[in-house]
């Protein structure tokens, strides 16, 4: 006897390493090569089906040789002859006790056949293991139990093509017990879960059907290096549950019409999700305090949300197909240094990704990377916060996404969503192609925003930097600026805009540098906005090329503005503004208008000789405007040379000229006469 268990216990440990190092996609093969003598009970001597009996209950290896010489039970305990209970009908009518008990056992038996029921008091099971190793429990049929199989520090047994219904805890429940293999067993309609190991290490989960339970499908907890594989998760509550478990693998489960999660995470870390199907859940994938978790290639299409991550934190979230889900196709919420990358989030009725903090809780350091955020009613990807939450949003980065065809923007950073980089992404075909409002000191470069209502929108955004990005054939402005302050716009494309290549409105501070906006209908527009740099810009071939409107004291120098069908430079109502050294296709390339008006030279031929205007800061007097300019000659010191150029003999010696506006009279004065 001693040989024959050594023996047993040797194959079945061999068998449990082999299986904790196969790769996911050979685990049901070789699930059903463990159970081939189990899952094909045609070649044991089968007795009558439903022969009924009164419960058993065997305590050790001796008394089980004992109890099977008097029930006349085939085996003799050994790996090769084991001992068979089969196709017997116990019920307990709701009494104390199991109907089959096995307790202290290492000898190699199979139950199979059998109808177990009733045994429905508090810790009732139709099938209890408790501390058993080498059991088979093969197409039994367990119903109206407290539990219908329980495994109490029980390990190597194989629980196989079983049905577990209607029972008040667990189909199938494991306690403390480890490298088990459950497989094909189809528990269903029982009171809390289908399938539950509770503290229990390196089992095998594969194959069942766990549907209809009022509670969890199948159930991990406080469980380790479990394999939870090609199970059919459906109409639960949850489909697959992890609490407090870590390192375990979740793949190829199916996890349908669950009425909370499909799969959902509590403090578990380092658990591998991958290749799951869920659908029709309320939400497909739920990570609830729970870090470092890897999910991958998972199809989620749901009535709220694809994939949440609720304060959680170091995930790996990719390669997911997240579509038409009621909201967010994936949603990160209070969670940290995640990476969320090369997902397809399509027609999801809300947004694409979504990023969100928690009241007075910042969200920060999320990677957004290599997504596919299209056509969905809300935003491609929105990372924002609602009023008065109080908590940031920082230093997430948004790289080389595409988002296009979205209801709202592209890609948007709302309220408190501060520091972040958008960089490299595609935004077009979008209402806005991004957007940030109430957003400051992040960094947008290098972006594609095409086609779009606004290709770059800020609104009361501070100390942003908006560089290198290409805005062309918007609906209205390339970029645009409103009520938003000491922003640095620079070396950005907007071309062929309806509107604006770049429109600043109430904004002051601001730099417009070494942009190129071309064939808009105004190439740099300033509206009420001042104290703004316009320097070394490109402004050719709009009806406009720059244009202020009761904007003050801002600085327009060294830009080119070429072949603009009405005004290269236009000032409206404007004062105390310094233009200069700006290369027109005309020669009178400057109009201002505003109690007086003035088409200005590039030089003043009538000073008597032709001097550039340097450096020209304009003023607006009653009547007249004065220039103060740099006289230059070589061989000679610089002089500041003020003159008193009087607007209206001006007008008479210079009246024919080409894109001079006068609507309303000049009065002459005797310095006129």
């Amino acid at each position: 006897m001693f040989d024959r268990a050594s023996k047993c216990v040797l194959l079945l440990t061999l068998c449990m390493v082999f299986l904790s190092l196969t790769p996911v996609a050979d685990l049901e093969g070789i699930a059903t090569q463990l159970t081939t003598e189990a899952l094909e009970p045609e070649k044991q001597e089968m007795l009558p089906a439903g022969t009924p009996h009164g419960p058993i209950v065997i305590f050790g290896d001796a008394n089980f040789a004992d109890t099977a010489l008097l029930e006349g039970w085939p085996g003799d305990g050994s790996p090769e002859n084991p001992y068979v209970i089969e196709g017997l009908d116990i019920d307990l009518g709701g009494g104390e006790g199991h109907c089959i008990s096995i307790t202290n056992t290492r000898v190699c038996f199979i139950i199979s056949n059998c109808i177990l029921t009733g045994a429905s008091w508090e810790s009732g099971a139709g099938i209890l293991l408790d501390n058993v190793r080498y059991g088979e429990l093969v197409k039994n049929i367990l119903d109206g139990n407290h539990f219908g199989i329980l495994e109490i520090n029980s390990h190597f047994n194989i629980v196989a093509n079983n049905t577990c219904t209607s029972n008040d805890w667990s189909g199938i429940h494991l306690f403390e017990s480890d490298f088990n293999t459950v497989v094909k067993n189809t528990c269903k309609n029982n009171n809390d879960r289908g399938i539950t190991l509770e503290s229990s290490n390196y089992n095998i989960v594969a194959n069942n059907t766990c549907t209809n339970n009022d509670w969890a499908g199948i159930h991990l907890w406080g469980s380790f290096y479990n394999t939870v594989t090609n199970n059919t998760c459906g109409s639960n509550e949850f489909g697959i549950y992890l609490g407090f478990s870590s390192s375990n693998t979740v793949a190829n489960n199916t996890c349908t019409s669950n009425t909370a999660t499909g799969i959902f995470l509590y403090e578990s870390i380092l658990n591998t999700v991958a290749n799951n199907t869920c659908t029709n859940n309320w939400v497909g994938i739920y990570l609830d305090f729970s870090n470092s978790n890897p999910m991958s290639n998972n199809m989620c299409n749901n009535t709220a949300t694809g994939i949440y991550l609720y304060f959680s934190g170091n995930n790996t979230v990719t390669d997911n197909t997240c579509t038409s889900n009621g909201e967010s196709g994936i949603h990160l919420e209070g969670s940290n240094s995640n990476i969320v990358s090369d997902n397809t989030c399509t027609s999801n009725n809300g947004d694409g990704i979504s990023v969100t903090p928690r009241f007075m809780l910042d969200t920060e350091f999320n990677t957004l990377s290599n997504n596919i955020c299209s056509n969905n009613t809300g935003n491609g990807i929105a990372i924002f916060a609602s009023m008065g939450w109080y908590a940031n949003l920082s230093n997430n980065t948004c790289l080389n996404n595409t988002c296009t065809g979205n209801g709202g923007s592209g890609i948007l950073l709302g309220y408190l969503s501060n520091s972040n980089t958008v960089s490299n992404n595609t935004c077009n075909d979008n209402g806005n192609g991004i957007s940030l409002w109430l957003s400051n000191s992040n960094i947008v470069s290098d972006n594609t925003c095409n086609n779009n209502n606004y290709g770059i929108y800020l609104y009361e955004s501070v100390s942003n930097t908006v560089a290198n990005n290409t805005c062309l054939s918007n609906t209205e402005h390339g970029i645009t600026l409103d009520d938003s302050d000491n922003n640095t716009v620079t070396h950005n494309t907007c071309t062929n805009n309806g509107e604006s290549g770049i429109s600043l409105g109430n904004s002051d501070y601001n730099t417009m540098a070494d942009n190129t906006c071309t064939s808009n209908d105004i190439g740099i527009s300033l509206e009420y906005s001042n104290h703004t740099t316009v320097v070394n810009n490109i402004c050719n071939y709009n009806r406009i090329g720059i244009y202020l409107y009761l904007s003050d004291n801002n600085t327009v120098t060294r830009n080119t503005c070429l072949s603009n069908t009405e005004h290269d430079i236009y000032l409206v109502d404007s004062d105390s503004n310094t233009v200069a050294s700006n290369i027109t296709s005309i020669y009178f390339g400057l109009l201002l208008l505003g109690g007086v008006f003035l088409l200005l030279p590039l030089c003043i031929p009538e000073l008597g000789a032709v001097w550039p205007i340097a450096s020209a800061i304009i003023q607006r007097t009653r009547y007249q405007l004065v220039f103060w300019f740099r006289k230059r000659r070589v061989g000679q010191d610089e002089i500041i040379v003020p003159i008193r150029y009087r607007m209206a003999s001006w007008l008479r010696t210079r009246g024919s000229l080409k894109h001079m506006v006068v609507d309303e009279p000049l009065e002459a004065d005797s310095s006129d006469q």
